[in-house]
């Protein structure tokens, strides 16, 4: 835009604001206009500016793969944003209508549909549907929101369901047809760090598990008046953990075909859950609790019936669901990774999805020991791996700094024994 373009559209703006009805803010924030402000009367103004492109991202943020079919499209937040970039063509396209800054993101298996929510002060936060097929806006999801906004959403396999919370507080809604319900998880579990459906069919109640600082709630949402639903059509209870789990609690994702899931913690533990002896409807036992990384587990995802973790240290391996090390790689820069998100096809035989897929020998990587002997180089699919670097950690000195400063320290403390000893 020119200078004189800038002018003009700055004194337009000036001279010709106009109040709008709720119809045309609705569409304009699915368009090109942006609201601004409201007035004494909570009647919207809006100017003619466009928002074209979004540079940089939420800090800590996590970026979700919409690819598909050959195409590399990414979402991410920027501010009030919802950023969809095609870094294929370098396209952008934002998702406009969130009036605080978006705090997470999510979407169904397919990737047809993308769920995003927003942290405000007082009742201004929201979560809101999104069409991806046409990037529009689905629907504005109702309920009042936390007194500090939304930290995490997710939504169902199948895209009808959609959860958020923060806090204590857990909101769920069926916005094909407009059902919701609300829930507060008890004090002892902590403050809600994920959730994560699972695997279900259809017609079957919906299974989620909420993740807490100190343990994990699995929780049922059925129709009200099926059996065994309880206030609102939710069922809730906690996991039993036989022993306290180090650290604090961050992710959790069910196994495919299994009825167990895992969980990690910023300490470096794995949890594995499954049903308990004398089966009870919705309860997990920890049955292992043990360490897999003193630097700690900060991303996890279940993809074609592996586990792939992320560490505070820039690392990535891929299990199975034994936990046994199929194969890892590190990135050079040693920044925490956030969020692991793959591409949306299933891994098969074919010629073009083996070109498509990533071939992590070419990183810094290692198979697991029992994979050496294997006829094919280890593949997975391609994914995007989100990364936060933390100001206050302290950088990691190379093996050789290291112990040059050890054997200086040692030499200093040698020499301080020594003049003690001559001034006795």
């Amino acid at each position: 835009m020119t200078g004189e373009q800038l002018g003009a559209s700055a004194s337009l703006a000036g001279s010709a604001r106009t109040r709008v009805s709720d119809e045309q803010i609705h569409s304009s924030a699915c368009g090109s206009a942006i609201e601004i402000n409201y007035d004494d009367e909570s009647q919207p103004f809006v100017i003619p500016f466009s928002a074209e492109w979004a540079f940089g991202s939420r800090a800590g943020g996590r970026a979700l793969n919409l690819s598909v079919d050959g195409k590399g499209v990414l979402a991410y937040s920027s501010t009030h944003a919802v950023v969809l970039h095609d870094y294929k063509s370098h396209a952008q396209r934002l998702l406009l209508g969130h009036k605080n800054t978006v705090t997470a993101m999510a979407t169904d298996s397919s990737g047809s549909w993308l769920a995003s929510a927003d942290a405000g002060k007082l009742e201004s936060s929201s979560v809101i549907v999104w069409n991806l097929s046409n990037a529009s806006l689905a629907r504005v999801l109702p309920g009042e929101p936390p007194p500090r906004g939304y930290r995490v959403v997710a939504m169902s396999p199948d895209g009808t369901l959609v959860a958020a919370g923060a806090g204590r507080l857990l909101q769920l809604w069926s916005w094909w047809d407009g059902a919701c319900a609300a829930l507060e998880l008890p004090e002892h579990l902590g403050e809600v760090n994920a959730v994560t459906f699972g695997h279900d069919a259809p017609a079957g109640p919906a299974r989620l598990m909420v993740t807490c600082d100190r343990n994990v709630a699995f929780i049922t949402w059925a129709a009200e008046g099926e059996a065994g639903a309880g206030a609102g059509g939710l069922q809730a209870q906690p996991g039993q953990l036989v022993t306290r789990v180090p650290g604090r609690l961050l992710d959790s994702a069910y196994l495919r075909d299994t009825d167990n899931a895992i969980s990690v913690s910023d300490k470096g533990y794995v949890v594995l859950w499954s049903d308990p002896p004398l089966y009870a409807p919705n309860t997990k036992v920890s049955r292992r609790v043990y360490c897999i990384d003193k630097d700690g587990l900060t991303a996890l995802a279940e993809v074609d019936g592996m586990v792939v973790v992320g560490t505070s240290r820039g690392h990535i391996r891929f299990y199975d669901q034994d936990m046994c090390l199929l194969h890892w790689y590190q990135q050079v820069k040693e920044d925490a990774v956030t969020g692991l998100s793959f591409m949306r096809h299933g891994v098969d035989a074919e010629p073009r999805g083996v070109q498509e897929r990533l071939d992590l020998s070419r990183l810094i990587s290692g198979p697991s020991p029992r994979l050496l002997d294997a006829e094919e180089p280890f593949r997975a699919r391609d994914l995007i791996v989100s990364e936060w670097r933390d100001a206050q950690r302290k950088p990691v000195r190379p093996a050789k700094q290291r112990e040059k400063d050890n054997e200086s320290m040692m030499n200093k403390r040698t020499n301080e024994r020594m003049y003690g000893r001559m001034n006795e």
